[in-house]
């Protein structure tokens, strides 16, 4: 089972979500250092992770990027759904992107 995102209200309710049905985010994020991505560093994989307005402009940064370096097709696609989902949050009050892990 892969590494879905979601954007959630503040209530819990999910309004958009990518699925990651073909197991692509993990891999996609690795294993990156706290020093040098520190919202990356923080998925985790086994349970949720949350991200809130505040957060989501370092997220941003960092995932921009991963995906920035990453020429594969399935995973740039992923990446960019991803990437539309944080701005989402960034740019609108009460939302959290989560990664829901297995």
């Amino acid at each position: 089972m892969g590494l879905d995102v979601a954007v959630q209200d503040e209530g819990g309710k999910q309004l958009h979500i990518v699925l990651d049905e073909r197991n692509l985010v993990s891999p996609l994020i690795g294993f990156p250092s706290f020093s040098v991505s520190p919202m990356l560093a923080s998925v985790d994989r086994y349970g949720d992770t949350v991200f809130n307005r505040v957060q989501i402009r370092q997220f941003i940064v960092e995932w921009s990027e991963l995906a920035r370096n990453n020429s594969m097709e399935g995973e740039q696609k992923i990446a960019n759904e991803i990437l539309a989902l944080a701005e989402l949050v960034r740019d609108s009050v009460h939302l959290y992107l989560v990664f829901i892990g297995d």
